[in-house]
């Protein structure tokens, strides 16, 4: 079975997970600290001229979902582990993100949760950010104090807002606290739990003491906030939209998430768990530094066209041509249906392949100096 075959599968059972539950139902990562850098495995393939199959490494996943006193969901978090397994991202999921991905089926992953539970809301989490996540955790508050039993100190800063600092216990219960039912409530509520990580990362520095042998990849999602914890930690939330009337014709409390912003995260991160619901080739994209908005604009062009993306590298060397890197020549044919966003284009013979990515481009600075429009 090939790697594309591999993950398509994975993604088909994402969706197939997600639909049977509707059905029962009705601060920045640094894309250079997170870095998902290749490493060979020296093996061979001979349908692309025995060029070295290069392999993402390791980057164990985990959904980290909160309840409030009364058992109902309050907080939902992506933690993505750093290859090297000590520290990693914690991504902010809003509550209220539709995972119905249809007008007349808006839904969002609390009503999930509370009608299928942490593996009907783990399914819906990925299908919502196309990342496989290897294992879920549900805390209340006492849990959640817990996990952050080592962190003395938490500051806890949101706009417009003195800065708070609180203790592992006043941290938990902010993360587990009811969420408002009511758009502005929910915002704010999100904006405490963003500021809590935020606040969580900071403290934990560059790395706290662990008893676990962090060299062994983590069986289970208690394992995966140790080594978590064990390293540099960086967190964000995600970017969002409000539906119109006509999107959302319920008038149900959901918000929509930037899918382009999910991969420029997760795609960075986490590229060996990235699924592909589409049937179009798997891209990597390659960019230098300072150009995260052309890069967006570019995902979204892609994702339009049908692309999935399942990596991306933003700390290459400045270039000003961009160039397409396809080891089957069968591919190229099905590069070049992209002219229309990236004009003519130049194709290069790499020196090796990737392990479920189908063509690398290298952007250059005179497309990326243009492609925000």
């Amino acid at each position: 079975m090939t790697a594309l075959d591999s993950r398509r599968r994975r993604t088909t059972r994402i969706m197939l997970a997600v639909t049977a539950v509707t059905v029962v139902l009705g601060p920045l990562l640094g894309y250079a600290g997170a870095r998902a850098v290749l490493s060979s495995t020296g093996g061979k393939d001979a349908k692309a001229k025995n060029l070295p199959v290069h392999t993402f490494p390791a980057t164990p996943t985990a959904l980290y979902l909160t309840t409030d006193p009364a058992g109902k969901l309050s907080s939902v978090s992506v933690v993505v582990l750093d290859p090297s397994l000590r520290g990693g991202s914690v991504v902010s999921v809003p509550l209220n993100s539709d995972v119905g991905f249809n007008d007349d089926a808006r839904q969002s992953l609390q009503q999930v949760f509370a009608d299928a539970g942490a593996e009907g809301a783990k399914a819906a989490a990925e299908s919502l950010l196309l990342v496989n996540l290897d294992h879920v955790q549900v805390s209340d508050a006492a849990q959640t104090a817990d996990l952050f039993k080592s962190l003395s100190a938490i500051s806890v800063v949101r706009a417009g807002l003195p800065t708070l600092t609180v203790d592992p216990a006043e941290a938990a219960r902010l993360l587990t606290a009811a969420p408002p039912d009511t758009a502005t409530g929910q915002a704010e509520h999100r904006a405490d739990a963003e500021a809590v990580w935020a606040g969580v990362a900071s403290a934990v520095g560059n790395g706290l003491p662990t008893s676990i042998d962090t060299t062994a990849m983590p069986t289970n999602s208690a394992e995966v906030m140790a080594h978590l914890f064990a390293g540099p930690v960086h967190s964000r939330g995600l970017a969002t939209s409000e539906f119109t009337a006509t999107q959302n014709p319920g008038n149900l409390d959901v918000v929509q998430v930037d899918r382009s912003d999910v991969v420029m995260v997760f795609a960075s991160i986490a590229p060996g768990s990235m699924s592909a619901p589409s049937p179009g080739l798997l891209f990597r994209l390659e960019a230098p530094t300072g150009y995260e908005a052309a890069v967006k604009r570019t995902v979204d062009k892609l994702l339009y066209l049908g692309a999935n993306i399942v990596s991306i590298d933003m700390t290459v060397a400045p270039r000003p041509d961009t160039v397409f890197m396809v080891p089957d020549a069968i591919n190229r044919s099905k590069a070049e249906q992209t002219n229309a966003i990236f004009g003519s284009i130049s194709f290069v013979d790499p020196s090796f392949r990737i392990d479920g990515v189908d063509l690398t481009i290298v952007l250059g600075t005179d497309y990326l100096s243009k492609a925000t429009s």
